[in-house]
């Protein structure tokens, strides 16, 4: 699958803010009808949202960079570019997860040159730990955020 990159557009951000996803991934929906603070959260240049499109311009995924990838209660103090990821519900457990993360990865190298990328990723989410373990990710640090979550912190070394 060929992806592409954009800035992220309001369109974009409100139709992201419609995703909901089955539980227990549901943590990751967002309110319905979407809260207007959340699209405005999305559109915020610090975070740097981007939409990924397909062949097809289909919007299929969005990623961030810095601070908005981050989970409150995490340590964050080494330095490295924090990434997040959402894929569309409806092309997630189909095994594409490797490809919108070396996709992400590649852009994040490209656009920042950092020397660490760090990841933040919910105990339950094996699918994606997976994923950023065979990216060539290491756990690095886990830590519980109230309501009682677990997240385990992976980092890369460049």
């Amino acid at each position: 699958m060929k992806l592409s990159f954009s800035k992220i557009s309001p369109a974009e951000a409100l139709e992201i803010c419609t995703w909901e996803y089955q539980p227990p991934y549901d943590i990751y929906s967002q309110n319905n009808p979407p809260n207007p603070e959340d699209v405005e959260a999305i559109l915020n240049p610090q975070y740097d949202y981007h939409a990924i499109r397909n062949e097809d311009d289909s919007l299929v995924a969005f990623c961030s960079f810095g601070e908005d990838a981050r989970v409150k209660g995490g340590c964050y103090t080494e330095e490295a570019l924090d990434i997040g990821i959402g894929v569309r519900p409806d092309l997630t457990g189909l095994g594409m997860g490797g490809q919108f993360t070396e996709a992400v990865l590649s852009f994040a190298i490209q656009r920042y040159s950092p020397k660490k990328l760090r990841v933040t990723i919910a105990g339950f989410n094996k699918r994606a730990q997976q994923v950023c373990i065979n990216a060539g990710f290491t756990e690095a640090d886990t830590f519980s955020n109230p309501p009682g979550r677990q997240f385990i912190v992976f980092t890369k070394v460049l």
